[in-house]
């Protein structure tokens, strides 16, 4: 096991610790997650050339740590330059922290008139080296990448493999 690997368990169990159990944990206690995460993140050991960088109009995902029962999981996500995703939940709470280049990130809410329209909530967000966003389970994102391509961290509340095809955690309706 790499130093890397082992920093990221440690990480994990550290955030098990946190919550107790809580599949669905409040804004602030995902605040706590991030401090510890924004905390373990230089001890991770994300070298390069272990983890390229996406180039332009790619994605890739770097598993770091994934819980075989499916709880919280660690992964590194490099997107390339003009990268971005169509709104969509996690279906699950996540921690996104920046570590290189910004991704935009826009909030949305389905318009409660039940046409399936999403409205934007506020401005985008830039997620860049240090910054990080919090979502909960039902939280609506859309994502591009500006400039150069990116690294994040992303914490989930389950392991993606636990979870809906992410096209079906899509939304393709209007957004206003």
């Amino acid at each position: 096991m790499s130093s890397g690997q082992a920093a990221a368990g440690i990480l994990l169990s550290g955030i098990a610790g946190l919550l107790q159990g809580q599949l669905t944990p409040s804004k602030p206690l995902l605040g706590q997650v991030a401090e510890l995460l924004r905390t373990a993140a230089p001890q991770l050991a994300l070298e390069a050339s272990r983890y390229p960088a996406a180039q332009a109009g790619q994605e890739l995902l770097y598993e770091l740590a994934v819980d075989p029962a499916g709880g919280p999981s660690l992964y590194l996500v490099s997107d390339g330059a003009g990268t971005s995703s169509p709104p969509h939940t996690h279906q699950t709470w996540a921690v996104l922290l920046g570590l290189r280049g910004v991704e935009l990130n826009q909030l949305f809410r389905l318009r409660g008139d039940s046409d399936g329209r999403l409205h934007k909530v506020g401005a985008e967000e830039a997620v860049g080296p240090g910054a990080c966003l919090l979502m909960q389970a039902e939280d609506i994102h859309a994502t591009r990448v500006r400039g150069e391509s990116c690294y994040h961290l992303h914490l989930y509340g389950r392991a993606l493999s636990h979870l809906p095809p992410f096209a079906t955690r899509c939304f393709a309706s209007k957004y206003e």
